[in-house]
């Protein structure tokens, strides 16, 4: 919950809605373990439509930063993490 807090703190985000965000992004993965981080991320995105708070520059800047170190085959680049 520690990181959580974190990253909600560095994003100037509610805990709450981080933390739906980032539970979303996990369920992808038990959900679709083949779908890599692309799958997950855009979980998250639909999840900030579904609240209303993908226009959010906060939010948008968030996931355009996970998005962006996110390589073809949907795996992480190496070295780097969106969390």
């Amino acid at each position: 919950m520690s990181e959580i807090r974190k990253e909600a703190a560095s994003l100037d985000a509610p805990i709450p809605r981080h933390l739906a965000a980032t539970l979303v992004h996990e369920q992808e993965h038990c959900l679709d373990d083949d779908g890599g981080e692309f799958q997950a991320i855009q979980a998250e995105v639909r999840l900030a439509r579904e609240i209303g708070d993908v226009n959010d520059p906060r939010i948008q800047g968030y996931l355009q930063t996970m998005l962006a170190v996110v390589g073809p085959d949907g795996s992480w680049l190496e070295g780097k993490s969106g969390r």
